[in-house]
């Protein structure tokens, strides 16, 4: 398999357009009142998926959906191959060359990046359980954040940055009609397994303390590595035109 006419400037021009939607939602983030009314929707959401893996019938269908959504997350590179044929399902692959094909855990990110920030957010927590993570707005300039408010900061960028990159990367590497099944999966994928992985950290927390925090730590770490070291095995070619 062959990608043609590989062209850094179109990963970066579309790095650029995640950098600029990222600008974007964090100046909405930061509207007086909607940052709240955000900050309430996340947290309303987190109750929900609490409240359904506390329900047993629904916590299985959770638990599952954590281990299947992944799963397909790693397949859809051949489900891309198929839908570039398509007419003009090539046509962003052939220019822009940004592809997950070769690594497709990295299309997890956004998920690893999220137990990141509460692994670090936990620590930090139990040496001052006074610490604030909400910051008032996301112009950090001429503001004083304290340390929790700039993790907040840095890793909502960078969460939502990434999750912009595997849109992208899902409308090129999968085409316009591909991309409607694979941007959904891979979302849906992110959104359990990070379920998931909160769901194992409360657990380590509240039964081993510190050392559940320690342990969750090392799984984090161990289970981005083992994603992002899946390689397919159908090579992609780089070829120079």
């Amino acid at each position: 398999m062959e990608q043609k006419n590989s062209r850094p400037v179109g990963v970066v021009i579309t790095l650029a357009c995640c950098i600029a939607g990222t600008a974007g939602i964090l100046a909405a983030f930061s509207v007086p009142g909607h940052h709240e009314n955000t900050d309430a929707l996340f947290k309303s959401l987190i109750d929900f998926f609490v409240g359904l893996w506390n329900t047993m019938p629904w916590g299985i269908v959770m638990l599952a959906g954590a281990l299947v959504f992944p799963i397909l997350g790693l397949l859809l590179s051949r489900w891309d191959r198929l839908t570039r044929k398509i007419p003009s399902g090539e046509f962003l692959y052939d220019r822009v060359g940004l592809s997950f094909e070769r690594r497709a855990g990295l299309r997890f990110i956004p998920s690893f990046l999220m137990m990141l920030y509460l692994i670090i957010a936990a620590f930090m927590q139990g040496a001052d359980s006074s610490v604030s993570f909400d910051p008032p707005s996301y112009f950090p300039f001429g503001q004083n954040y304290s340390a929790g408010e700039w993790l907040n900061f840095i890793f909502v960028t960078l969460v939502v940055f990434s999750m912009l990159l595997i849109i992208a990367e899902g409308v090129i590497g999968a085409g316009p009609v591909g991309a409607l099944l694979h941007i959904p999966v891979i979302l849906i994928a992110n959104v359990y397994l990070t379920m998931l992985m909160v769901g194992i950290m409360f657990v380590c927390i509240s039964l081993l303390g510190f050392i559940g925090k320690v342990i969750m730590a090392i799984i984090t770490a161990v289970f981005c590595y083992a994603l992002t070291a899946i390689k397919p095995k159908t090579e992609i070619r780089y070829i120079e035109k």
